[in-house]
Formats: structure tokens, sequence, C-alpha cells
């Protein structure tokens, strides 16, 4: 008995070495590269690094404080710009806007209004500081080295939601407990995890693709659970604007015509969009770069569109049918992030908990995979700024390229291990 709890203990001493390897490789790289983008900034402070931040900074805090300033008469909805979520994001947003007479200022007054800074700065720290916790929880359960942090908080992703202050922010932090408890043995952390899926959801929306997650282990009370809570959340507020429940009809236009709607018509446009993570924004800037005709664009465009909805359609089917835990949040990581919609570049945040897991069970992966997945984690976080084109970072591009292979390897892999389970008529579960 003694030899074999020895052996055990030997055995899973050499998993962790082989385990915290990787991780120190991917800690020391992404601080190189984050020492690469400090010294280029501070060499050159309006130079390639500078664009790491929208419009390179010259729009800081714009979600946040834009959003104070255009939603605080309670009438998000009245056409005064595209509102494209729930309202329960722009009733926190009005919250904010009570603490100053923003309906008397201009938006450049508000832009510099001490007290819109500051609550700008303490919500992202609230934020922020939740997403750390659910991170580094996330990172206990699965016995992997909290120091893996700071390689996701040196990201490019992270520094750009940063500086748009955006509620992303708060929704991926949701998510991230989400995915932590929606499995725990105890009744109140499953409760937690269904109420923060639900927030997650109406807060972005597209985080409600976590729940498919519930169906591995036929956990249908959670997940009646959280239907609920984001039922209440998503409509409620409703009553808090102007026009009330009149306003759902709205969000319905709104929403139908962002999944018709094409692609950008000119250059400017595109880059005050900002980076996405989207094939078919992607497809659509390589296209300009080649210098093709707007028409040979758009139907570029709205081809890849289609076939990223066929490509999510199978994603969804296969995180059904493999059992792999670390393959079911990995697929449906990469719905979330690049669903046709709104693909601002800060939707990466919900790739956070995806890279974490990764680091547990690797010697259940093969090397090959491994090192393939740590390249496309670095390509995927790196803050360096390559290059510039037509005051455009191109950087995005590469990330793009590199997540939309990783993510057609994941298809092939659970594709994989969904035949042979087939084959062998074997269910395992990790």
């Amino acid at each position: 008995m003694n030899f074999l709890q020895n052996y055990t203990k030997i055995v899973n001493s050499i998993k962790n070495k082989k385990n915290s390897l990787y991780s120190i490789i991917f800690i020391v790289i992404s601080c190189i590269l984050f020492l690469f983008f400090a010294v280029g900034l501070v060499q050159n402070p309006f130079g390639p690094q500078r664009q790491i931040f929208y419009l390179g900074t010259d729009g800081f805090f714009g979600d946040f404080l834009f959003g104070i300033y255009i939603y605080n008469d309670r009438d998000p909805y009245s056409g005064k710009v595209v509102s494209i979520y729930f309202p329960l994001s722009y009733m926190i947003l009005n919250f904010f806007s009570k603490l100053d007479d923003y309906g008397e200022m201009t938006y450049g007054q508000v832009t510099n209004s001490k007290m819109a800074i500051l609550s700008g700065f303490f919500l992202i720290g609230f934020s922020v500081s939740l997403l750390y916790i659910s991170l580094i929880k996330i990172a206990r359960k699965y016995h992997v080295s909290p120091f893996v942090l700071v390689s996701i908080f040196l990201s490019s992703v992270f520094f750009c939601a940063i500086e748009r202050g955006n509620l992303i922010i708060l929704s991926a932090a949701s998510v991230g407990f989400f995915i932590c408890y929606y499995d725990s043995k105890k009744t109140h952390e499953r409760i937690l995890a269904a109420i923060c899926l639900a927030l997650a959801a109406v807060l972005k929306i597209t985080p409600v693709f976590f729940g498919f997650l519930y169906f591995q282990k036929k956990q249908y009370r959670e997940m009646f659970l959280s239907a609920i809570i984001a039922i209440l959340l998503a409509f409620l507020p409703f009553l808090y604007f102007k026009n009330g429940f009149d306003n759902v009809q709205y969000l319905i236009n709104v929403y139908r015509s962002t999944m018709q709607g094409g692609p950008p018509d000119n250059w400017y446009t595109i880059i005050e969009m900002g980076p996405q993570l989207s094939p078919s924004h992607t497809v659509q800037v390589i296209s300009i770069l080649l210098e093709l005709s707007y028409e040979t664009i758009t139907l570029l465009y709205n081809f890849i569109k289609k076939i990223t909805y066929l490509l999510i359609f199978i994603t969804i089917l296969f995180s059904f049918l493999t059992k792999t835990k670390y393959l079911k949040i990995s697929l449906l990581s990469m719905v979330v992030a690049f669903f046709p919609g709104i693909n601002t570049y800060y939707v990466g945040l919900y790739l956070f908990p995806m890279i974490i897991i990764f680091f547990s069970g690797m010697e259940k992966r093969s090397k090959l995979f491994n090192v393939f997945t740590l390249v496309i984690f670095l390509v995927f976080l790196n803050p360096y700024q390559i290059a510039v084109i037509y005051y455009m970072n191109i950087t995005f591009l590469f990330t793009n390229i590199a997540l939309t292979v990783f993510w057609l390897v994941l298809l092939m892999c659970s594709g994989m291990q969904i035949v042979t389970n087939f084959r062998n008529r074997k269910v395992v579960y990790a």
C-alpha cells in the first residue's frame, strides 16, 4: 500500500514538473514581450506601441464616459445612439451619471470631469478585482500556478479592455466565477454560478453560450435557475427607463440589422471600430490592404460570415458530443469570442479561463498540441505591437489568424475524439 502511494506521488510530481515547465516558459516569454512593449512605448510614446490602446488613447475611457454622458436622461433607446444591450448595462451607467450634472455638459467637458474619471476608475478597479478573484479561484481549482495570471494581466487584450472602461470586464469576471463553480459539489456555489452566468449574459449577451456546459452532467435545475434570473435581469430594468417594455421592439430591430449588416464602406470607419476578433472583419481588412474592389470585399465578408455561423453550429454540436471538459470549455469560448456582431477585441477576455485551465492536465494531451497551443496563446496575449499601416494597428490580424487556426484545430481534435468514442462505445469524463 505504501509502495503504491509513493509511486502515485512520484508520478504526480513528474506530471506537475512538466506542467510547471510549460507555465514557466509561458510566463517568461510573456514578460519579455511586455518588456519590449514598455521599452518601445518609452522610446517612442506616439509610435506603434501606443496603438495597443483604442485610437492611441484619443478616446480614453470612451465606453464609460460616453455612456454616462449619453444615458443620463434614462432614455437609452431613443435612437440618439444605437443601443445594442439589455437595459441593465445602461442602468449601471445611469447610476454613475448621477454623480455630476453631465446633462448640462458637452462630451468634451465630461471627458475632463474629475468626478467622471474618478468614477470610471472606481468601476474598472472593482471589475478588475472581481476578474482577478475569479481567475485565481480557477487556477486553484485546477492546480495551476497563480503566476500564470501575470501573463494574462500583461496582455494586449487586458490593456485594451481597461482603456475602454467597458462593462465587459465585469461580464468576464462573472464568466470566470461560473466556470469555476458551475459543476461544484456545493449547492451555494452552483447557485452563485447560475447567478453569474445570468449576469454575464445580460451584460454582454454572447456568454449565454457557456450555459451549454450544464448539459454534460444534466444540471437542468441550475440551467432553469440561471434562465429565470437572466430573464428578470434582462427585462425588469426596462421599467426604469422611458417607454418601458416598448423598447423591446427597438432592441429586436437593432439585433436584426446587426446580424444582417454588411462591411463598413470606408477605411476610416474600420479604423474607428478598432481591432476586432472576427474572421469576416479580418478578411475585409486584408482585402482592403490588397486594394480589392468594395463589391469583392462585400462578397468575401458575407461569405466568411456565413462560414463563421456554420462553424459555430458545428462547434456547439461538438461541445455536446465531446466528453473532455477542457475541449468543451475551449469550444464554447471560441463561440463566445467569434460570434458575429460586436466583436471588439476585448471579447478576448472570455478566453482567459480557457488559457488557465490549459495548464492543468497537460500530460493527457500530446506534446505537439501543448506546444502549438502555447504559441497560439502567446500570439493572442502579446502586448508588443508589430506595425501600423494607414494609422491602423495590424497586430490584431496575427491574433485573428492564430485564434482561427486554433479554433479549427479544436474542432479537429474534438471531432477525432467523438469518432473514437463512438467506435469504442466508451464514455470518458475528464
